[in-house]
């Protein structure tokens, strides 16, 4: 498989393995799923209640468990008038983006480099006054999205008509050019996509294809009947049919979950892992969540974010404890967040002030539907249609008018 090999430390160099720009400090990879994902088979195991629980988030979501980064999850929820609004959220560096159900997208956050969809008025950050957002924004020409993916300084949607576009910093855009773009720009020599991260793309037929720089998108070697990708820094994983995960690229925090810290040019199979139902993977770490509702997590744990108890790197999967009943999972950069059945959202490892070495119950949020976490902050879609964010704040990534950070949930002003 043709590579452009990363290099250490802050490099651009793009991996056209799907991982995204060599960045040690970039966060928010999301993964993506195929449409049409069938039911967990452990829901036969919640009982009444729980059964009650999951066939509500079922149908509101349109197919299984979320992951902020777990866009597959896309199902909307519902408005004033009971009407699917807000369809998805999914959340960058230092930003946040909702995509809507009339396939048109909102961004705010930090807008360095066009990511939030509009121009940011400058020429480069240096010459820069003011390029956040404190409100979301509409992502100009953007029309049918079906799926969208915020990532470092650049997002991505996948469109109605199975071809994807990416605006943003331009070192990953493969139009040719090698300027930042505000306006979507399409993908070249991609057909039959499902879902998107930022370098990656989940085709109809269960392959993956990727692209990086200049170089057009190619088949990922070794692998097929992929129902969901993760990205993250230097290293993705793809979820296979029959609930297992392959991961590839770099290993040095043992994220890639095969118990040593070698770099991989091709998948390997995660250790100790099956039945798997969703993937999210970030810079140094990944998780899955597993049939039974609960999570393993592996790689680099210097915040608690693999939620075992300690700050011990991972080379292969652990349990994160005190964890149950969960529908979806996101990883974060320092921050890992689940999706429960019953609508609420627990968090652990960095957090405003804190560490927190196993899950946590974030106040304020209930009939949650997804969950996205990011760089230092997460958001939560909620049923009513409303979405809720809370973390850093300095470029206006809560979306609720201000630049306060807020250890709580606030509530993202200006979405239909």
């Amino acid at each position: 498989m043709a590579t452009v090999p990363l290099t250490s430390g802050g490099s651009t160099t793009i991996d056209r393995r799907c991982a995204e720009l060599n960045e040690p400090w970039v966060d928010m990879r999301a993964s993506a799923a195929r449409p049409g994902r069938r039911p967990p088979r452990s829901v036969a195991n919640l009982g009444p209640v729980g059964l009650l629980l999951f066939l509500l988030l079922w149908a509101t979501l349109g197919c299984g468990g979320v992951a902020s980064h777990s866009p597959e999850s896309v199902g909307g929820a519902g408005g004033a008038n009971g009407e699917a609004l807000v369809k998805q959220v999914s959340v960058g560096m230092s930003y946040s983006c909702a995509l809507l159900v009339d396939g048109t997208a909102k961004c705010w956050g930090y807008n360095s480099n066009g990511q939030l969809g509009i121009d940011p008025g400058c020429q480069t950050v240096v010459d820069c006054t003011a390029f956040w957002s404190i409100t979301p924004v509409t992502v100009q020409d953007l029309h049918d999205a079906v799926q969208i993916k915020a990532g470092y300084l650049r997002t991505c949607a996948a469109l109605a008509d199975g071809t994807a576009s990416c605006w943003g910093h331009a070192a990953q855009l493969d139009n040719g050019a090698r300027t930042d773009s505000a306006w979507p720009i399409m993908v070249q020599g991609l057909t039959n996509v499902s879902a998107v991260t930022e370098s990656c793309a989940l085709l109809g037929d269960g392959t993956v294809s990727h692209w990086g720089g200049e170089q057009p998108p190619a088949v990922v070697e070794g692998l097929s009947n992929v129902d969901e990708i993760a990205g993250g820094v230097g290293h993705t994983c793809a979820r296979v049919r029959g609930g297992t995960v392959w991961c590839w690229g770099d290993n040095n925090r043992g994220q890639l979950g095969d118990g040593t810290a070698v770099y991989r040019s091709e998948p390997v199979m995660v250790q100790g892992l099956s039945a798997v139902q969703a993937v999210s993977a970030t810079d140094f770490y990944s998780c899955a969540l597993l049939e039974g509702g609960t999570v393993k997590c592996w790689g680099e744990n210097t915040y608690g974010q693999l939620g075992d108890g300690t700050t011990i790197d991972r080379s292969v999967p652990v349990d994160v404890q005190g964890l149950s009943n969960v529908a979806g999972i996101s990883a974060g950069r320092e921050t890992t967040c689940a999706l429960l059945f019953d609508g609420t959202v627990a968090c652990w490892g960095k957090s405003v002030g804190q560490n927190d070495l196993t899950p946590v119950s974030v106040p304020g949020v209930t009939g949650a539907v997804m969950v996205a976490a990011g760089d230092g902050h997460a958001c939560a879609l909620l049923r009513d249609g409303t979405v809720k964010c809370w973390g850093n704040n300095v470029y206006g990534q809560l979306g609720d008018g201000t630049r306060t950070s807020s250890s709580l949930p606030v509530t993202v002003t200006e979405l239909p």
